[in-house]
């Protein structure tokens, strides 16, 4: 099954194929031949380091998440589902496919579905696959029902209070509205 693309776009320093020798160029003249178009974009900076997908995941990795934000201007997000544990008000979030999580720790998140967000707090664990977060019964009814997207706004630990009691208050309910 092929997938028959019909545009790539990629930096002008894409490379690929056998030890990294295909070059945008190369791209483009298979391209041609083949009949898919590519475009090659330019760098871009901010506050003069180039914006590169290795620069992103060493900020997410490093817990950077402002960093990341400002760098691909928009919060890192991740889809995946919320699973119950039995017994308690705690939701999993199960990730669709490994991806790129900040360090462990508490982190300040919005849970967003399709018409709903919730801002809640949570949790990675050092050996964990799933993002423990503690939702209410109304929260888990909501979004264990369908595919979910995260949203990691801050480190908990460098929040400031009334940023955080701030954003509950214009959130938090508003899945019961």
């Amino acid at each position: 099954m092929g997938l028959n693309p019909k545009k790539f776009f990629v930096g002008k320093d894409f490379r690929f194929g056998y030890k990294g020798s295909g070059t945008p160029e190369v791209l483009k003249q298979t391209g041609a031949r083949l009949g898919f178009e590519t475009d090659i974009f330019e760098f871009t900076h901010l506050a003069d380091e180039r914006i590169s997908s290795t620069r992103v995941r060493q900020a997410i990795n490093n817990g950077d998440l402002k960093l990341a934000s400002d760098l691909m201007g928009k919060q890192h997000e991740m889809c995946g589902r919320i699973v119950q544990r039995l017994n308690d008000y705690k939701g999993l979030f199960v990730p669709d496919a490994a991806l790129i999580l900040p360090p462990a720790g508490e982190y300040w998140v919005n849970l967003k579905n399709s018409t709903n967000k919730y801002f809640t707090k949570a949790i990675i664990f050092p050996t964990n696959q799933f993002i423990e977060m503690n939702l209410d019964q109304a929260a888990i009814n909501c979004f264990s029902k369908d595919r979910v997207t995260i949203e990691f706004l801050q480190s908990a630990s460098t929040a400031v209070p009334e940023e955080i009691d701030l954003e509950i208050a214009n959130q938090r309910h508003s899945i019961l509205s």
